[in-house]
């Protein structure tokens, strides 16, 4: 067994997921910030995008941080934050786009009133 899990090399598999689990900390942590703004703000319906847009904006700024001159800019933390930031935002949009089609104010439909009722 343990030739086994040595043959599939799980510890490089592992050294790969620590970005995935940064990722996915980072659109746990942005959609619950999105609920909470949801919830708090009511009246204002736009404040439930802001997480999304900032999470964006933080990406947009890695990317021009990103010295692709150097022949190591792979391994640059701000390329993780590219790539954290517009993915976390992405989904947070989305997730701040799905509470407002489900908490839709619902409108009140007026009873129509037959033509016949009306001429009696």
């Amino acid at each position: 067994m343990k030739e086994l899990l040595n043959s599939l090399r799980l510890e490089e598999i592992f050294g790969y997921m620590e970005y995935g689990k940064l990722l996915a900390f980072v659109f746990l942590g942005a959609i619950v910030v999105t609920y909470i703004c949801h919830r708090f703000f009511r009246g204002q319906r736009w404040i439930k995008y802001i997480p999304g847009l900032a999470l964006l904006l933080f990406g947009l700024y890695s990317l021009t941080q990103i010295d692709i001159s150097s022949n190591s800019f792979l391994e640059d933390n701000s390329l993780v934050g590219f790539v954290t930031g517009i993915a976390g935002g992405l989904a947070t949009l989305l997730f701040g786009l799905i509470l407002g089609v489900f908490n839709k104010p619902k409108k009140v439909k007026k009873k129509k009133e037959n033509k016949k009722n009306i001429e009696e």
